[in-house]
Formats: structure tokens, C-alpha cells, sequence
């Protein structure tokens, strides 16, 4: 009985880390365009400003793309799952 509680907490923890680390952004503009900054800027010493050109969906899925532009680079941010308004 032991192992099997044990056995569940793991199971719990490894979904827990798994959905915590995926990004989920509010399906409007300026939520995506916070994302995409905070994406782009990351590890960026010079910030850039990137605009949206557009949001892609892939597939069926609910994972999307989003191009952007800035005054240094024409580029997209990676994937991430939109929510609700």
C-alpha cells in the first residue's frame, strides 16, 4: 500500500512540473504581445520592441506561433497555448 501512495505523489509531481512549465497566455493582443516581449527579452542584455505580425495556430492543436518584428530582427516566439479572454 505504501508503494502505491508513494507511486501516486510521483505521478502527481511529474504532471504538477509539466503543466507548470508550459505557457499559457490569454487568447487578446496585448496578452501576446507581453508574452512575446518577455520571450524576446529574456536573456537579451539591449531590449527589443517586437510588434506581432501575426498568431498561427499549428494543426488541430492548441499550441500557436507568433511572428514579430523589431528593429534588429524578423523572428517568431515559441510555442504556447492561448486560454480565454
Amino acid at each position: 500500500m505504501r508503494k502505491i501512495i508513494i507511486l501516486f505523489i510521483v505521478i502527481i509531481s511529474g504532471y504538477s512540473i509539466y503543466y507548470n512549465k508550459q505557457y499559457h497566455v490569454k487568447n487578446n493582443n496585448k496578452s501576446i504581445q507581453t508574452y512575446v516581449e518577455k520571450f524576446i527579452n529574456r536573456d537579451e542584455e539591449n531590449e527589443m520592441d517586437p510588434k506581432i505580425i501575426e498568431v498561427v495556430r499549428l494543426g488541430d492543436s492548441k499550441t500557436y506561433l507568433a511572428s514579430f518584428v523589431s528593429e534588429k530582427m524578423l523572428g517568431y516566439a515559441m510555442p504556447f497555448s492561448l486560454g480565454s479572454k
